[in-house]
């Protein structure tokens, strides 16, 4: 038998190794397994390539790696068509050899994921197209201000800011109970009762009051709500004279009637000195919450330009994501119930009747977009153009139709009833009631140009307005009794552009 393959082990007993088949060490059988993990003779293996110090992209390789802390370019999958490239710092490799820098992938600091393509010395002057993420830091907020920083920066005085930021935290509070609202299985509860307004109040209307009281009482001297049907009194009615105080009207749940299909609805609110003058003169502030696949807070009153915020999920706080909102002069759209055309006023119809022809004063050719809820209507009339609003004496004057007109006409739009502006009609009671249209000036223009374009007075009846102007408080219940706002003897005057009940047992005095 020949020396090769034999059975005295490797190489037959042979004090010689030969080559096997295919140049195997040892020779012998061809399904020997042991003769392949036998190195060569007189041969060594060669050290592993030094590592380089961590963070650093270790050019003195031959090949460069990347460590954790490396800084690096990377590509997302998102962005792998476009070839946009993502800086930031190696937190964690995702491959298992980090030798080969070119298509490794890894996470960066901020949490995003992507593959290597080169390390910052690699070019002299980055791609325009590149995003840095500043170390330790979310590269989806790193550039956007929260509310708090915004209003500290637009120097908004200090009281005023308070109570912005209070309707802000009951406007996330509100978004935070609608989101799990469904898997609560109370999208249809009533809240027993009819507000003043004569409508059934569903389960969240009630809650999403109870949450606006909650936040602002302790920052304003008075508050009217949709679902109040008198005044309440704030915490701030004890501060001095000389101290600017504030009062608040909102609608803490603007579309209700939509929380069982899931579509958008929103929160009004309007910042006043009094509640007794015109928009124009009184209202300080103005803001509106859109409660939708994102939940936006749009601002007016609390800088130079009207200014819109996104709650930001991870740590609940508004962050700048418009900080300059212009409505557009014309716009392709209105927004309005169609099914009450047989209701509607000749100047309405024909309006409508041309604008679906292209054949208005603007020439353009509109479409219809109706949500039936007020907020997102007029959030996309904001940003797109056209008008939205309701030809009947429906909507709230002081907190729904005001504060709204005010943000409009901020970002250079307009309000109307119809026939006078908006900010320009002096309320008669706390509920009243008027046409309203909102959105772009030349639109809103146009509309007027038409005429008779109300379906009926712009007003409500006040019979009801002594019972509206109640003052509830913990202690006790003052009446007023009849306008101008008299308390028996006492009178309500207007110190420091507030009102202040004089002349009334001193535990009874309030601002409001």
């Amino acid at each position: 038998m020949s020396s090769r393959g034999g059975s005295g082990g490797v190489g037959g007993g042979s004090k010689r190794s030969g080559r096997g088949p295919r140049g195997r060490v040892g020779g012998g059988s061809t399904n020997s397994r042991s003769s392949h993990y036998r190195p060569r003779r007189g041969r060594e293996r060669s050290p592993p390539p030094p590592q380089p110090p961590p963070g650093q992209p270790g050019r003195e390789c031959h090949r460069p790696c990347v460590a954790i802390g490396a800084d690096v370019y990377v590509v997302k999958k998102n962005d792998q068509r476009t070839g946009k490239e993502t800086r930031g710092e190696v937190s964690r490799l995702l491959t298992k050899s980090a030798y080969h820098p070119r298509g490794i992938k890894v996470m960066l600091v901020d949490g995003e994921v992507g593959r290597v393509t080169r390390f910052p010395g690699d070019s002299a002057a980055a791609a325009a197209t590149t995003t840095v993420v500043p170390k330790g830091r979310n590269n989806k907020t790193s550039k956007k201000r929260s509310l708090s920083d915004y209003l500290t920066e637009e120097g908004v005085d200090e009281n005023l800011s308070r109570v912005v930021k209070a309707a802000a935290e009951a406007s996330s509070q509100v978004a935070k109970e609608l989101r799990n609202l469904s898997l609560l299985g109370d999208v249809e509860e009533r809240g027993g009762n009819v507000n003043v307004q004569g409508e059934v109040q569903k389960g969240m209307d009630v809650r999403a009051n109870a949450i606006f009281l909650q936040k602002l009482k302790p920052f304003v001297a008075a508050m009217v709500s949709e679902e109040e049907e008198g005044i309440v009194a704030g915490g701030a009615i004890t501060k001095q004279p000389s101290e600017e105080k504030y009062c608040i009207a909102f609608d803490p749940l603007d579309g209700s009637s939509n929380l069982d299909v899931a579509a958008p609805t929103g929160s009004i609110f309007g910042i006043y000195q009094t509640f007794q003058a015109p928009a124009r003169q009184s209202l300080v502030a103005a803001g509106y919450a859109v409660y939708s696949s994102a939940t936006e807070l749009v601002l007016a009153g609390v800088g130079e330009n009207v200014v819109g915020f996104t709650l930001d999920a991870e740590d609940n706080l508004f962050r700048c994501s418009r900080p300059n909102i212009v409505c557009p002069e014309r716009g392709p759209y209105y927004s309005l119930n169609e099914a009450r055309e047989p209701d509607w006023p000749d100047g309405l119809r024909q309006w409508i009747t041309d604008a679906k022809r292209g054949q208005t004063p603007s020439g353009i050719k509109y479409s219809a977009r109706y949500v039936c809820s007020l907020t997102p209507d007029v959030h996309r009339t904001l940003l797109k153009g056209g008008w939205a609003g309701n030809p009947r004496p429906h909507l709230r004057l002081l907190y729904e139709a005001a504060p709204l007109a005010f943000i409009m006409e901020a970002a250079g739009g307009g309000g109307s009833d119809g026939v006078s502006n908006l900010l320009d009609i002096e309320p008669t009671s706390l509920h009243d009631r008027v046409c309203c249209f909102l959105g772009s000036k030349l639109d809103i223009e146009d509309l007027e140009s038409y005429g008779n374009v109300q379906q009926s007075s712009s007003s409500m009846n006040h019979d009801t307005y002594d019972r509206a102007c109640q003052i509830n408080t913990q202690q006790h219940t003052l009446f007023i009794t009849s306008y101008p706002f008299h308390i028996g003897d006492a009178m309500i005057l207007q110190p420091n552009k507030s009102m202040i009940v004089v002349d009334a047992p001193a535990d009874q005095g309030r601002f409001f």
